[in-house]
């Protein structure tokens, strides 16, 4: 299996949770990819992936892990590459959230585009204690669409990466 994780916004392809990741794969005989982008901008970002994966190994069995809005990413290109994905506090709706974290407005909006449509074999695991997104929506969004796990005691940034190492072995 190939995992493939693309990380949030303000956050980097060797964040801790990258490397958290990385590191059990690593353990476990899994291939891993930390995907870059250079933009916010979703059209520019999303050629930047499939440029980056375009130029792996060819596998069939690919996970996508997405974080914060890695998985809003993440969730866009399974569905092109019908591909199981990992959400971990998904953003769903990036247009109405990063304006406030100082995206162009006129960036933010090419969010609106990309659809919400959920693939299956999608699995999204929210934080009840989430900072930074309201875990609520995410988990009406996804209800009745993907397997969805709430976790009381669990931060935006996540504090008990063994979850996330649990949810991609059982993937696996």
């Amino acid at each position: 299996m190939q995992v493939l994780y693309i990380h949030g916004y303000g956050s980097s392809p060797s964040s801790d949770k990258a490397r958290s990741i990385a590191d059990f794969c690593t353990q476990q005989g899994l291939a891993f990819t930390a995907l870059r982008r250079s933009t916010e901008d979703p059209d520019i970002a999303l050629d930047e992936y499939r440029q980056q994966i375009a130029g792996l190994p060819n596998d069939d069995d690919l996970l996508l892990v997405g974080s914060s809005l890695g998985g809003f990413f993440a969730l866009q290109l399974a569905r092109e590459l019908r591909a199981r994905c990992l959400l971990i506090n998904p953003s769903i709706r990036p247009q109405n959230t990063l304006e406030r974290y100082g995206v162009p407005a006129s960036i933010a909006r090419k969010y609106a585009r990309y659809s919400e449509e959920v693939p299956p074999d999608s699995t999204v695991l929210l934080a009840t204690d989430d900072e930074t997104l309201n875990y609520r929506v995410a988990k009406t969004h996804f209800q009745n669409k993907a397997d969805v796990h709430c976790f009381d005691h669990q931060t935006h940034r996540w504090t008990d990466m063994g979850i996330i190492h649990d949810y991609i072995s059982t993937a696996g």
